[in-house]
């Protein structure tokens, strides 16, 4: 059996870095699972621009059929073309969602018993995706009515 011992010069190399090691403070590891701050808002925003290019891509390749669908409303009848719904988003705040009106005078409308069962009335939600107020990867808040109605009874 055979041992070798390092040279003298290779061991007196080594103190610098013992050094190095000694000096350097030590940071407490994040629980296991937590994300960094940075990587958090590096998410965030991956996630964010996600959605904003989903929301143009279908409301580009939507175009003709939510116009289509605008005319088919304004001819059937007096009123808006878009209803406007309140709901509760982040910390309470209140914002609209936007849906084709697909009831009239109490019962679903004609062209609303044909673009309600595909959801088609919902598209033009797409709009309040692109402003923030909605994400496409979270559930769908609460009726603004909805919430009020729990709050007070």
């Amino acid at each position: 059996m055979h041992l070798s011992v390092p040279p003298p010069d290779r061991v007196a190399s080594q103190a610098p870095i013992d050094q190095a090691v000694q000096q350097t403070p030590l940071r407490p590891a994040p629980p296991r699972g937590a994300a960094s701050p940075r990587r958090q808002a590096q998410a965030h925003l991956w996630v964010r621009g996600t959605e904003v290019l989903l929301a143009l891509a279908l409301l580009a390749l939507t175009l003709p059929l939510l116009l289509l669908v605008a005319l088919a409303v304004r001819l059937e009848g007096p009123g808006p073309v878009l209803r406007r719904a309140a709901y509760r988003g982040r910390a309470g705040q209140r914002f609209h969602l936007l849906s084709f009106r697909v009831v009239r005078d109490g019962e679903l409308s004609i062209v609303g018993g044909l673009i309600h069962p595909c959801r088609i009335d919902q598209l033009p939600a797409l709009i309040s995706l692109l402003r923030g107020d909605v994400a496409l990867f979270e559930p769908m808040p609460a009726e603004w009515d909805a919430v009020r109605g729990k709050q007070q009874g």
